[in-house]
């Protein structure tokens, strides 16, 4: 999801991580570390792909299917599950799926990550941001453009990178733009906030980091 969190670090989701039975895991869309040492996963094809919640001795806590599922993100409990149809869940990681929210957005995701007020940021791929409240309901949109491939954010802030020369751009909770930084080169690979309220930003063979602002603070090739 592009923020940041304490938590575990892990690298691959191996065959028969559960109490006596094996899952295939050639496939995965995406790995969330917990502060327990366990980790989430969105495991398996794409058209049967499954969430699972691992201790941190790899054994299966609990599973769901999401069909399509592409993004995950998690903060202190509450899980999101999105799938490439624009459908968006939301749970508690220690209850039931009755209690889950569900809502059907307007476009595929491009990213996803915890935001303010229990809410979450939302990167479409019609080039919008959107900042969802805890039930899912959108509580602002903004134009990020269609170039927009990469989101990270928290509770204060999101950025959103493109994939090419255009603008990466800084948003605040309330909606107001916060900082925007031209980009040297086209191909961003990745996206992480900073500790300084700013961003790392992974270039093909170059590493930049940029302020609050967009000003920047370091450059790494």
């Amino acid at each position: 999801g592009g923020g940041r969190h304490k938590g575990s670090v892990w690298t691959r989701l191996g065959e028969g991580s559960g109490p006596g039975e094996s899952f295939r895991a050639g496939e995965y869309a995406g790995l969330v570390g917990l502060p327990d040492g366990g980790v989430l996963g969105l495991v398996g094809p794409a058209p049967t792909r499954q969430w699972m919640h691992l201790d941190r001795h790899g054994r299966v806590v609990r599973r769901e299917v999401f069909p399509g599922a592409t993004h995950l993100a998690q903060v202190e409990g509450q899980v999101l599950v999105t799938n490439r149809v624009g459908e968006v869940w939301s749970f508690g990681l220690d209850r039931g799926m009755d209690g889950a929210h569900h809502a059907q957005l307007d476009a595929t995701p491009r990213g996803v990550a915890p935001g303010p007020q229990g809410g979450w940021w939302w990167l479409g791929s019609n080039g919008d941001l959107l900042l969802l409240r805890a039930d899912l309901s959108v509580r602002w949109r903004r134009r990020a453009g269609e170039r927009a491939a990469l989101l990270a954010g928290d509770g204060e802030r999101a950025w959103v990178v493109p994939d090419d020369r255009s603008w990466a751009e800084c948003w605040d909770e309330s909606g107001s733009p916060r900082g925007s930084f031209a980009m040297p080169l086209m191909g961003a690979r990745a996206v992480r906030l900073t500790g300084k309220g700013g961003v790392l930003i992974a270039l093909p063979g170059a590493l930049l980091e940029l302020d609050p602002g967009g000003g920047v603070l370091r450059t790494q090739a």
